[in-house]
């Protein structure tokens, strides 16, 4: 069970999954003090031009957390992750299967 941040609400299932993996994926690597390895590398991107070089390490970063067996998003089966251009920068699609049904994830 989870806290949805905005509403305060108690969430489970999708909902549960879809804030734990927007928290691990914007969560500086290396910010929580508790756990060291928790979070992605993408806020390193933070400033940086948008260009093909940088769509792919958004892209790479992404992957990473989601592999990375802290960061405990293994429950769904990741399909694809698109990083495109935003009008502010970086936009990040992440596709997943979760129980069976694909489902977005938009970063």
């Amino acid at each position: 069970m989870n806290i949805n941040p905005v509403t305060g609400k108690t969430v489970t299932d999708w909902e549960e999954y879809a804030i734990r993996f927007k928290d691990a994926v914007l969560t500086p690597l290396d910010h929580r003090l508790k756990r060291r390895n928790y979070g992605s590398k993408l806020h390193s991107l933070q400033g940086k031009s948008v260009s093909p070089t940088y769509l792919s390490k958004c892209a790479a970063y992404v992957a990473e957390c989601y592999y990375n067996p802290i960061c405990n998003l293994r429950q769904a089966e990741l399909i694809r992750i698109v990083s495109g251009v935003h009008v502010n920068g970086f936009k990040i699609s992440v596709i997943v299967r979760f129980n069976g049904r694909n489902r977005e994830i938009s970063l």
